[in-house]
């Protein structure tokens, strides 16, 4: 595998493919989440607009006065760098080793796609928000930060306490489940108070029967689904796999989970869709469909490989 990644990185690509990313390892996980971020090309535009002289590690960098010998110090300019020769490489592959290197990841540990997501959009949060440019500044929430509420209400006096909180992905259950929209109803879904775990109403000042569920309030440009594939099994104390098959949808109207009339901002258009490929939780490859936004053409992903795929046969 790494000779044949190897190959690829010595191999010119062809103008009208994406490049790949070498694995070193089982660095899968996070080849397939820098594909996605790097598709996203308002977060890929801010990423460029990133200025080193404002970040603590890069001010003195004298290598930055070198183009060809330049050393990146810390994370965001090792990933702009990264960024910059996928967009501008002649090669059919890249080496992503020193932004991993520079995440303190281990090469031969593979973890959970999903849980790399958060934590990757965790650091880029905080490392970008330092820079004077807001849309540098701001783009992780401009681009994937939404609002709901934990919503309460008594089933007595009608009384509701609303708890909201921010997510920059939705985290759906998808046990039982056949479709997306089933997914996104069962994550909306009342869950009912009562017996032993009745609800103590501020207005009754006494325990009462209620309803608690998730109301979505904002949605941010680019929504972020996660299919909850791995769960806890109890029986055998371990992580196991879902693997069920699930229906989405190419465009997904969302006004109704808002309680709001249809418009081009509550519309969603699939773009990419990152899938774990083997029968078990702690084994198995990840690779990403994408949509090129340029020509809407989609590609696979897998570490070095890219191929193009046929319409109406790419998900």
């Amino acid at each position: 595998m790494e000779d044949d990644e190897d190959d690829m990185s010595l191999e010119e690509r062809y103008t009208d493919m994406p490049v790949g990313l070498k694995n070193i390892g089982n660095t899968c996980y996070v080849n397939s989440i820098l594909q996605i971020m790097f598709h996203n090309r308002p977060f890929r535009t801010a990423l460029y607009k990133w200025d080193p002289s404002q970040d603590a590690l890069e001010a003195d960098n004298e290598s930055q006065l070198e183009a060809e010998n330049y050393r990146p110090r810390g994370k965001v300019a090792s990933l702009q760098a990264l960024f910059s020769m996928m967009e501008f490489s002649n090669r059919r592959a890249v080496d992503p080793n020193d932004f991993i290197a520079k995440l303190g990841l281990d090469p031969q540990v593979q973890q959970d796609a999903a849980e790399f997501s958060k934590l990757f959009i965790s650091l880029l949060e905080s490392s970008l928000s330092c820079q004077v440019e807001e849309e540098v500044r701001q783009i992780v929430q401009n681009q994937f930060r939404g609002e709901y509420a934990y919503v309460t209400k008594c089933c007595h006096c009608q009384r509701e306490s609303k708890t909201p909180s921010y997510f920059y992905e939705l985290d759906l259950p998808l046990q039982g489940q056949k479709t997306l929209l089933s997914c996104l109803q069962d994550f909306l879904k009342d869950e009912k108070l009562e017996g032993d775990n009745q609800y103590f109403c501020q207005g009754c000042e006494c325990k009462r029967d209620a309803k608690r569920c998730v109301r979505l309030c904002k949605l941010p440009p680019v929504l972020n689904l996660q299919l909850n594939r791995f769960i806890f099994d109890m029986q055998t104390g371990r992580k196991k796999k879902l693997n069920s098959l699930v229906h989405f949808p190419e465009v997904l109207e969302m006004a109704s989970y808002l309680r709001q009339e249809p418009s081009d901002e509550n519309t969603y258009h699939l773009t990419g869709v990152l899938m774990h490929v083997g029968a078990e939780a702690n084994h198995g490859h990840y690779i990403a469909h994408i949509q090129e936004a340029t020509t809407a053409q989609w590609f696979k992903f897998s570490d070095a490989q890219v191929e193009r795929l046929q319409q109406g046969r790419n998900r």
